[in-house]
């Protein structure tokens, strides 16, 4: 039986819960919606700013974490928001979902459903949380070793190593599968397609 990390740091699974919330104390999201998250440290499964002062924390720690737009989502470009027929989009988006487009070169970039209205979405480069400053509150719930798997996937496999693809047999009972995809369909938008 493997020992539990006594800290975080690169190559450990974190077990948190959060509250996250904009600045101006408006709450944007929270674990209680969603149960204990699980994430890789040092793979950049998380914003930058939120991993960087994870850093060194333990089991049982509650603390409070602010990250600038610079190290949360950015900040938001001058692109207008293109829009999209929502007949050449997967079914089941919503506002504020991310897509992905995949360009002439090969490469992927990331668009964010802005809005929804008649028959078109609006695509935006930036994050809905672009230019705004984050503040996370955050209790430990557990650390573990991550597995050879994880680290080659660079993501957490689940809470307890388990979860898959759908499209792979879960390993052992304390080993780790591959977690879900965050694509949702593949559309043409022109000479790029978007997942």
């Amino acid at each position: 039986m493997t020992t539990a990390p006594a800290t975080i740091q690169d190559g450990v699974v974190v077990l948190f819960e959060y509250t996250l919330s904009d600045d101006k104390g408006n709450i944007i999201e929270t674990s209680d919606e969603v149960g204990v998250q699980a994430y890789l440290h040092g793979s950049g499964n998380v914003v930058a700013g939120l991993e960087r002062q994870l850093a060194g924390h333990k089991t049982g720690d509650a603390f409070t974490v602010t990250v600038a737009p610079d190290e949360g989502y950015g900040f938001p470009d001058d692109s207008a928001p293109e829009p999209v027929l929502l007949t050449d989009l997967p079914a089941e988006i919503e506002e504020g979902m991310p897509i992905f487009a995949e360009l002439e070169d090969g490469s992927d970039i990331e668009l964010w459903i802005q809005s929804i209205d008649g028959e078109h979405a609006m695509l935006s480069q930036n994050h809905p949380l672009a230019g705004v400053t984050l503040t996370f509150d955050v209790e430990i719930k557990g650390l573990r070793a991550a597995t050879e798997s994880e680290l080659t996937h660079r993501h957490a496999h689940g809470i307890d190593g388990t979860e898959t693809h759908g499209d792979e047999a879960p390993d052992a009972p304390g080993e780790n599968g591959v977690q879900n995809s965050v694509r949702n369909g593949i559309l043409d938008v022109g000479d790029d397609t978007v997942h």
